[in-house]
């Protein structure tokens, strides 16, 4: 099953059909959430007739101190940031179909003043293909360039999760293939 959607995916991208009607850039400013390309603020340009580009991403860090007043490092630390590259498929007026090569790193660092636990660490990569839609809201009124985005598809990611005991420190790997999606809502501009 896995092969068969990065086959379709591919061939999609690379033999798209009618090319949709965008004559200059365009971009689009937003939030999504995604297993691809990152979740948070989101940049889209559309490019030319066929390509658009996506990043999003955002960061957090909370420097409220629970226990050591003396140490300068964050009780939290938390960013995933991301990019997505589409190639329409097809598109009229109102909706756009694409198909999508994206990828993202989230981190995410903690510390655990319920256990016996210092620090946890999680570090995630992931690559991903699929197919996406867009809703455009041109027609509807008091809605003035809405985009609504629905994207679907398979991701290979890379996790690692790290506790730190004092000096000891327990690392655990897992990888593999996951269907994952994303979802976002933007301003055209």
């Amino acid at each position: 099953m896995k092969i068969i959607l990065c086959f379709l995916v591919v061939t999609s991208l690379a033999f798209a059909g009618e090319p949709c009607k965008v004559d200059s850039l365009s971009h689009l400013l937003g939030v999504s959430i995604s297993g691809f390309s990152g979740s948070g603020l989101t940049y889209k340009l559309y490019m030319n007739k066929n390509w658009s580009f996506k990043a999003a991403g955002y960061f957090y860090f909370d420097s409220e101190k629970t226990g050591d007043v003396t140490s300068n490092v964050p009780d939290r630390i938390q960013y995933d940031f991301g990019f997505q590259v589409e190639r329409n498929i097809l598109q009229n007026k109102s909706i756009r179909l694409y198909g999508l090569i994206g990828g993202k790193k989230y981190f995410n660092q903690y510390q655990d003043e319920y256990s016996n636990i210092d620090k946890k660490v999680r570090t995630e990569y992931a690559l991903g293909v699929g197919f996406g839609t867009e809703l455009h809201t041109y027609d509807f009124p008091n809605l003035f360039n809405l985009i609504l985005f629905v994207d679907v598809g398979e991701n290979y990611y890379r996790l690692n999760r790290k506790s730190y005991y004092g000096d000891e420190t327990k690392s655990r790997d897992s990888y593999g293939f996951s269907f994952t999606g994303s979802m976002g809502i933007g301003v055209q501009i």
